[in-house]
């Protein structure tokens, strides 16, 4: 009796969390740190304090089983069709399509491809190419027109909802673009929720229901962006429940950029996008994009490379079978507490750019600009000085000589995007 009743006693949470903590004291200092890049502190007693979860990031979902996207910029029409098919051929099962020239001539662009098989999103980058598609449409199946705001102004806003009204569309919201520029995780998160409480009120303003599309990019460190995805999650259902809308109604896209992906080292990038891809699916995202390493280079992207970005998410799906594993990391400690601090961080990023009501006005976008300048320079700066060491950029360099350089990107925000392979190249 006397020895149950002491293992009783002692499998106690406040009695262990004692015990272990005045075993650890002297060398506390090592189990904590600071991650100043993504503003985020780890303890060793995060551990220890939260046996049981704060917040439930559980989703409920009936799989697993994401879709294989490929996106492609449309410019000529013979040349992007033959991207499509040849993607379409290789396993993508969504196509996304980005059309900024209202004289596109559409039956030529979409000529072989088999609608009502293939979901097709259809990214209309301003009013004029939204005019040409919607004389264009013939109720083609599995087809939407992607509309993202951002490209549009504000006077032509009751326009765009007048005649989304007549076509199959969906409202994309990037915060893609705001994570390349060097956003961290709890920026892309808090732009992202202001991005969509402001649509959800237009919408409803304007008496329609479209629709959202987010489109998340995946960055490098593993465990963060598994936590920012399912914070995310979270925190955008959070705002659904607030407008009491169906949480059905807003799917995430997972996008794989170029930050930290070399043009000289094609196996080292593979591995990146690979553990970046896993993260993604891991956290549960209903559509995966991998674009080729290459594909912003000045020599274009390679068949080679192509194909196998396109085949890392069939290797997931398919090999290691990752469409049956749904949620991994309920109840995981670190996961967790990474999840619960990013979304307080995330929240009180969102609640600061919530105070400016209308859509991106300049108030808002200086504002955003401000938050995101001083952690791309603090990559910059880490980059530089080694303390980020990227195979193949800034380490362990490919001793072959490499002709490809990267094409000039527009800005966004008035911000160059942030690639660490082109500060390598041109510094040195």
């Amino acid at each position: 009796m006397t020895a149950s009743a002491d293992l009783e006693g002692d499998l106690q949470t406040e009695r262990w969390k004692a015990k272990v903590l005045s075993e650890i004291e002297k060398s506390k200092g090592d189990y904590q740190a600071f991650n100043p890049i993504e503003e985020l502190s780890y303890e060793i007693e995060d551990n220890v304090t939260c046996i049981h979860p704060v917040v439930d990031f559980a989703l409920p979902r009936n799989d697993n089983n994401w879709k294989n996207c490929f996106i492609c910029k449309a410019e000529e029409e013979k040349q992007t069709n033959k991207k499509l098919l040849s993607a379409l051929m290789n396993g993508a099962e969504v196509i996304q399509i980005l059309v900024a020239n209202p004289k596109t001539q559409w039956n030529l662009l979409f000529e072989a491809i088999e609608f009502k098989y293939i979901e097709t999103f259809i990214c209309l980058r301003n009013l004029e190419t939204l005019h040409s598609f919607c004389q264009w449409y013939k109720q083609e199946e599995n087809t939407k027109a992607c509309i993202d705001l951002f490209d549009f102004k504000e006077e032509e806003f009751e326009e765009v909802f007048t005649l989304l009204k007549n076509v199959p569309s969906i409202f994309q919201i990037n915060g893609f673009e705001f994570q390349q520029c060097g956003a961290n995780a709890r920026q892309e998160i808090g732009i992202i929720l202001s991005q969509t409480n402001e649509l959800l009120l237009l919408q409803k303003s304007f008496g329609i229901e479209i629709p959202i599309r987010i489109e998340v990019g995946i960055g490098s460190d593993f465990m963060i962006e598994i936590a920012k995805l399912r914070s995310l999650k979270y925190l955008v259902n959070r705002i659904l429940d607030d407008h009491h809308l169906n949480r059905n109604s807003v799917h995430f896209n997972a996008q794989i950029g170029w930050t930290n992906k070399s043009l000289s080292d094609l196996h080292t990038n593979q591995l990146r996008q690979t553990t970046e891809a896993l993260s993604a699916v891991l956290a549960g995202v209903d559509y995966l994009s991998i674009p080729a390493y290459d594909i912003i280079s000045t020599s274009g992207s390679s068949i080679l490379s192509q194909r196998m970005a396109i085949n890392i998410s069939h290797l997931l799906k398919e090999e290691a079978q990752v469409r049956f594993i749904d949620n991994p990391f309920n109840n995981s400690f670190a996961i967790e507490n990474l999840s619960y601090k990013l979304a307080a961080l995330a929240w009180q990023t969102f609640q600061e750019l919530d105070g400016y009501a209308i859509w991106l006005n300049a108030e808002k976008l200086e504002k955003i600009q401000d938050l995101i300048k001083p952690i791309r320079a603090l990559k910059i700066k880490s980059f530089k000085e080694n303390k980020i060491q990227l195979i193949g950029i800034n380490i362990f360099k490919n001793p072959k000589e490499d002709k490809k350089d990267w094409e000039e990107e527009g800005l966004f925000l008035e911000m160059e995007k942030l690639r660490f392979d082109k500060i390598e190249r041109h510094e040195n």
